[in-house]
């Protein structure tokens, strides 16, 4: 008994072919997913700058001592936060505070000196005055007695001239002319003291005179006392830097990330104390190729992936393309007077600002960033950021 017809041998054929057409589909379904996978891999990379080898960094401060001493106190620890004008670390400041008190006592010392001084000049400025003024007088009424006494002088010698000469005629008697000497001597007597008394005056007037030189050895005096006042002050305002410095502030709200010393501890001049950083303000330090800076120019958009958070990105802007390439800062350079040299492609420091974003971002996280390119204007902004060639 037979099975089957003619046809019987077709169902196989049928499913071989339809196998043959689904792993041509399965083939083409994979070329296509992989041609749009590498187009797009490709398109990312013609459109973005890509750098794996990136950390975040942030304002940071590491606190020292300008002054030597002993830790007093140090009310911070790892992780506290602080904000602007808190203590971070008290000197101890002993030694300090009696130098003030020792400056502060000169001072007073000298001040009320100087208001001694100033007390005995206007004393002796009001006494010596009215003593020239005194002088000054006298010295007038002596000028202007002598003046009498001159004219007196004067009218006696005539009339004892006059005298004589009719006692010679015997018209006038020896009584008359006796007396008319008489009267000639005692006015040149008085012409005499009256001359003698404006030589007294004058020597009155000028010891008086001599007396308010004593104001000139006053005005020295105090003149060397604000000196020395201005001397102190200046000592003080030293003294009192040392103590304000004896206690370090924050300058900036942050976060304290390590303290290197603690409370006993003896410092010197330079040793770092802690160092805290501003959480609110980070950014990524990259180092671009200098063949890819004109891709992108300040303002370019950028996303950091970072590797603690492989599931988050974070955008950010480009704020700074460097002027020059990181070699140019080598502590070592690699001159070549020889002019055989192997050609290698630069890297410019690149900084790229984030936004903080519930304190994720911390200071010496690795990232990796992706830079949008610019097309022509990345081309004109990295034109006019680099210096020519020539």
């Amino acid at each position: 008994m037979t099975t089957g017809g003619p046809d019987a041998p077709a169902g196989p054929a049928r499913q071989r072919r339809r196998g043959r057409a689904v792993r041509l589909a399965v083939v083409a379904v994979l070329l296509a997913a992989g041609a749009w996978f590498g187009w797009s891999w490709l398109h990312d990379r013609w459109t973005h700058v890509y750098v794996v080898d990136a950390r975040i960094d942030a304002s940071a401060v590491t606190l020292s001592s300008r002054i030597a001493g002993w830790i007093a106190e140090m009310p911070v620890d790892d992780g506290d936060r602080v904000r602007k004008g808190d203590v971070l670390a008290v000197i101890d400041q002993r030694e300090a505070r009696l130098k003030l008190l020792e400056i502060e006592a000169q001072a007073a010392r000298i001040e009320a000196e100087e208001g001694r001084l100033a007390a005995e000049r206007r004393m002796a400025d009001r006494q010596t005055e009215s003593e020239v003024a005194e002088a000054e007088a006298r010295l007038i009424a002596a000028e202007a007695d002598h003046k009498v006494a001159q004219a007196a002088l004067k009218l006696a010698q005539n009339a004892h001239r006059r005298t004589r000469e009719l006692h010679a005629k015997s018209v006038s008697s020896a009584a008359r002319m006796d007396e008319a000497r008489t009267a000639a001597e005692l006015a040149a007597q008085e012409e005499r003291s009256t001359h003698a008394d404006i030589a007294s005056a004058r020597a009155e007037l000028a010891a008086a005179q001599a007396a308010r030189e004593r104001l000139l050895v006053l005005d020295r005096e105090l003149a060397v006392l604000q000196a020395r006042r201005q001397e102190l002050q200046a000592q003080r305002e030293m003294v009192q830097l040392d103590v304000e410095d004896r206690v370090l502030r924050a300058a900036f709200d942050g976060v304290v990330d390590r303290t290197y010393m603690t409370p006993g501890e003896y410092v010197a001049p330079g040793m770092r104390l802690l160092r805290y950083h501003d959480p609110s303000r980070v950014w990524v330090d990259l180092n671009v190729k200098e063949t890819e800076i004109r891709r992108f120019r300040v303002g370019s958009p950028a996303r950091v992936t970072v590797d603690a958070y492989p599931d988050r990105s974070f955008e950010g802007r480009v704020s700074l393309i460097g002027h020059a390439a990181t070699s140019e800062f080598a502590l070592l350079p690699t001159p070549n007077p020889s002019g055989n040299f192997t050609k290698i492609t630069q890297r410019l420091p690149v900084r790229i600002d984030l936004q903080q974003d519930g304190d994720l971002l911390r200071p010496g996280m690795m990232v990796e960033a992706v830079i949008e390119a610019d097309g022509a204007a990345g081309d004109a902004a990295a034109g006019t950021a680099r210096p020519s060639g020539d």
